[in-house]
């Protein structure tokens, strides 16, 4: 009976100390599982967010090498119209139209740096690109303007 006795606080403490280990198994479990998740969540959410900054990216490009066709068919038609102009009015569009072929150019470099920019940094390019393409069009707007003007 002694031994039952001297046993039995062992045995109790022994099934206490399996079961507190199965309790705190479980949870580092459940951690884990959460821990996983959270990070399987925040890896998926940095994806989406480079396809939607890859998306803009490509977007963009496309919207300014089509404003950059416009400004080709433009500049070739006041070459035609110059052409046709007498030759002091000739020799000045021709100036103009150099200068817009120049500045022409520089979006086209700008855009290439941006086309090589990853699609996280490519937002910084975009203003340089946007002030390029605005100096541009002021500069094709002054050159329509005056062609009318020597009309």
């Amino acid at each position: 009976m002694k031994k039952i006795r001297s046993i039995i606080p062992t045995a109790l403490s022994l099934l206490l100390t399996l079961g507190l280990l199965a309790v705190s198994s479980t949870q580092s479990q459940r951690a884990s599982a959460s821990e996983e998740k959270a990070t399987n969540e925040t890896k998926d959410s940095v994806e989406a967010s480079k396809d939607y900054a890859a998306r803009k990216k490509a977007e963009y490009q496309k919207k300014i090498e089509s404003q950059l066709d416009e400004f080709s068919r433009g500049i070739d038609e006041l070459k035609m119209k110059a052409e046709q102009s007498g030759a002091k009015a000739k020799a000045e569009l021709n100036k103009e139209i150099a200068a817009l072929e120049q500045q022409k150019e520089v979006v086209s470099k700008k855009l290439s740096e941006l086309e090589s920019s990853s699609g996280e940094t490519w937002e910084k390019f975009k203003s340089r690109v946007d002030s390029a393409m605005n100096e541009l069009k002021k500069s094709y707007d002054r050159a329509v303007s005056r062609f009318k003007e020597r009309r």
